[in-house]
């Protein structure tokens, strides 16, 4: 039985088939493919138009928000914003790959055509920007605690400190999910992989690895930090509210106050 990388290859040799045996033809394997994908056909023209509306906003929103701050000597001041930057530089080159991801996972996926360093390339920098936008939110949050908790040394975290926790962001994340990320896919030819032709997976050679960077790259990188930002979250939520208490209080007792005199 020979094979090829596109619908074309030969199943069976006709000289070797029992009278009984079916031939798959290509156009039933299309149709097979889409039935096994994780989207239909139909689900797939629609998720990709609605990522293409979302890819136009997203770049038109972080290239704004980057111009303006860049732009801007008074904002270029503030360490926050150059975190802001950060992340926005992070959110566009997630916005660039959102095309091959929706395409890996509709119309590539079980006959991948692009260039395989768009394969190792895709999931890895999805996984990495993932990554990098939980650990930006959760530094905000964290710079947001002090500077309610403890104002007076807010200061201290000067632009350059600033810069320096932004290469360590992008260098652990890196060093933790890219380079392992860009190893693990490879484009396949037709085989068991895929009947139907090239496809960008996981060999199960490499799934035991696979399974070791979803695992702890899951738990340290995604789990860990969704979870401080839940409990952040929930205790600056408190703090406000405390806050709003206190303030309610002394506006009651000021007027409280001007009506006595009244």
């Amino acid at each position: 039985m020979k094979r090829d990388a596109g619908y074309n290859f030969t199943m069976v040799m006709s000289s070797t088939l029992p009278s009984n045996m079916t031939t798959i033809v290509p156009e039933n394997l299309k149709r097979e493919a889409w039935e096994r994908g994780i989207f239909s056909l139909s689900e797939a023209i629609a998720f990709s138009v609605a990522v293409g509306v979302m890819f136009i906003f997203s770049m038109v929103a972080n290239i704004v928000t980057i111009t303006v701050i860049a732009k801007s000597p008074k904002l270029m001041l503030s360490p926050f914003n150059h975190m802001i930057i950060s992340l926005c530089v992070s959110n566009l080159l997630s916005t660039i790959y959102s095309p091959f991801v929706v395409y890996w996972k509709t119309f590539g996926l079980f006959e991948y055509l692009l260039p395989e360093i768009f394969c190792k390339s895709t999931f890895a920098i999805e996984y990495w920007t993932n990554s990098m936008t939980i650990q930006h939110i959760l530094c905000f949050l964290a710079i947001r605690t002090v500077a309610i908790k403890y104002p007076h040394k807010l200061n201290k975290f000067t632009i350059q400190r600033a810069k320096m926790l932004i290469c360590f962001i992008w260098f652990e994340i890196a060093l933790g999910n890219l380079i392992l990320g860009m190893w693990l896919p490879h484009v396949y030819l037709s085989s068991e992989l895929s009947l139907t032709g090239r496809t960008c997976a996981v060999h199960r050679s490499r799934w035991k690895y696979a399974g070791l960077f979803f695992y702890i790259g899951n738990h340290i990188f995604l789990f860990i930090f969704t979870f401080l930002i839940v409990i952040l979250t929930v205790f600056l939520i408190g703090v406000f509210t405390k806050r709003m208490e206190s303030i309610r209080e002394n506006c009651i007792q000021r007027f409280s106050i001007l009506g006595r005199y009244a």
